[in-house]
């Protein structure tokens, strides 16, 4: 494998650090695979598209953004992230304009993560430091704003919260994402992982 990265122009010095992030990207993706019950064989071509970030990171190569439509979920006021926005006041469950809105920026960043990783634009370890980055910041900014809050400043602080990390832009591997993806990472995060209230885990 290393002679062969070799032939594909990685510097000689590069070598290692290269073939061991390929190895560390390989395993997680199968174990992933595995556990979803979806392990297949990878054939050459499709071990090119799908790692070629790996090998050639010194592409500038821009994400492929696709204007796509694809379903809601049904329910969409019953979406934890929503149900948080719904309970910091930053929305009303009246506001069907904006949950659909949200909603389709959730929907499709979690669609463009899919087809990045797969299209090979991306490997899942740069996914995945994205979600730490993200919940880093976050974290920080939570616990700025509850240290000293008074339950009457609940919703004022979580919504400061929430408009500070929507002006944020993220950036996933070389590129910086746009406002409506940054956004939709957000929401993809809150639905899981992160929060805007003060007691944010024990809304669901």
């Amino acid at each position: 494998m290393k002679d062969t990265l070799e032939e594909k122009f990685v510097l000689p010095e590069d070598i290692d650090r290269v073939y061991e992030r390929l190895c560390t990207v390989i395993r997680d993706d199968n174990y992933i695979s595995i556990v979803s019950g979806t392990l297949t064989a990878i054939s050459f071509a499709d071990f090119r598209t799908r790692y070629r970030r790996v090998i050639s990171e010194s592409s500038k190569k821009r994400l492929n953004l696709q204007n796509f439509k694809i379903p809601l979920p049904e329910d969409m006021l019953g979406q934890r992230f929503i149900k948080q926005l719904v309970a910091i006041e930053d929305i009303f469950d009246s506001d069907i304009e904006k949950i659909t809105t949200m909603s389709t920026h959730k929907v499709r960043m979690a669609r463009h993560l899919e087809l990045w990783v797969q299209g090979g634009e991306v490997v899942s370890d740069e996914v995945t430091a994205l979600h730490r980055e993200v919940t880093l910041r976050w974290r920080n900014k939570h616990r700025k704003a509850f240290r000293k809050c008074k339950d009457n400043e609940i919703n004022d602080k979580a919504q400061k919260i929430v408009d500070a990390m929507r002006d944020q832009l993220f950036r996933l591997g070389d590129d910086e994402l746009n406002t409506e993806h940054s956004n939709g990472e957000l929401y993809i995060l809150s639905d899981d992982s992160i929060g805007w209230h003060r007691d944010w885990e024990n809304i669901r």
